[in-house]
């Protein structure tokens, strides 16, 4: 089966470097081929284990996992700096949704991912306190 899916991801990456230079011109932003052919090959198991047809969760959760990770780093690049304190919430929130598009069951994760938001939050907002700017700028600095 991996034969497969790797051969989807290959032949979507070629289809979708085709359709960005066709279309070059009327794309206002770029894309990652790379990225979307990963993503669509996921999106399209996802379905179908969905429906009963494809039954490996285990690929599907690797090639979502790149994807989530994609979208970190999208994300981080693009927001200021202050806000990458976020990164630990946001990583685990993007984490919860893949885990419930796999198995719906996300009761406690959603909970305490709550209370992570909720923590970082409160630091965010209290960071100007000599205490917590401490704390937040090592969150800052994590990575």
């Amino acid at each position: 089966m991996i034969f497969y899916i790797i051969l989807m991801i290959t032949v979507l990456f070629f289809l979708l470097l085709l359709i960005k230079e066709i279309f070059k011109k009327r794309f206002k932003k770029e894309f990652c081929v790379l990225c979307a052919a990963v993503s669509l090959t996921w999106i399209t198991l996802l379905f179908l284990y969905w429906l009963g047809i494809f039954n490996d969760k285990t690929i599907i959760a690797l090639l979502m996992g790149m994807s989530i990770l994609g979208v970190f780093y999208l994300v981080e690049n693009k927001v200021k700096e202050r806000l990458t304190l976020f990164r630990l919430p946001f990583l685990l929130t993007l984490i919860l949704i893949g885990y419930f598009l796999l198995n719906y069951s996300v009761v406690k994760g959603l909970v305490f991912v709550l209370v992570i938001w909720i923590l970082f939050i409160f630091i965010y907002i209290y960071r100007n306190n000599s205490n917590v700017n401490r704390f937040f700028n090592k969150l800052l600095e994590c990575c």
